[in-house]
């Protein structure tokens, strides 16, 4: 047989396959008496007919390339401790992003629009920045997003600048003026 032929064969086999047990899992997960399970039964779902294509993708692979597989292989191995690296400093950015939007909440308290916004920008801003500290462990270049980054705090800065001068005129125009001496 064509590996050809066998790989589109392990590809249809890995949808259909994947096709059912995400049929079996929504209903199964559907019929549950909590809340939570049935709302999660639509990704838990998903994943089982992803994980169907991931296999089927691979058993086509063996059969194109069986020499990639193997490689593929060791280079997932060689890859798992910069992904846990990742994980450890994305974990430890939604940590301490969590603390520290309590922190401005507390600190914000009773301020109107400020308390509400404040701490989910806050929390953002350092999952963000903890993100991208996570994907630059794992190789990616994150140097386009570096300068998208840093535009956009150079954006805020200079528009606080310019709200902070343009609004205080008035308060000096009426605070600068010299008495008239007649």
């Amino acid at each position: 047989m064509n590996e050809w032929i066998g790989a589109l064969i392990a590809v249809t086999v890995g949808i259909v396959v994947g096709m059912i047990a995400s049929r079996i899992v929504l209903s199964v997960l559907n019929r549950s008496k909590l809340a939570a399970v049935r709302d999660s039964a639509p990704p838990l779902a998903g994943l089982a007919l992803s994980v169907g294509v991931i296999i089927g993708l691979l058993v086509a692979l063996g059969f194109v390339a069986p020499d990639q597989l193997e490689q593929l292989g060791d280079d997932a191995i060689a890859f798992l401790p910069k992904a846990i690296a990742a994980l450890v400093i994305a974990i430890g950015a939604n940590v301490v992003s969590t603390f520290a939007a309590a922190a401005v909440a507390k600190s914000l308290a009773g301020t109107g629009a400020a308390a509400r916004f404040a701490p989910l920008i806050t929390k953002y801003a350092i999952l963000g920045g903890g993100c991208i500290i996570a994907a630059g462990q794992t190789g990616v270049d994150t140097a386009v997003v570096n300068i998208a980054v840093a535009a956009l705090l150079f954006g805020v800065a200079g528009a606080l600048a310019l709200l902070t001068g343009l609004g205080g005129r008035p308060v000096s125009y009426t605070h600068l003026t010299l008495p008239t001496i007649i």
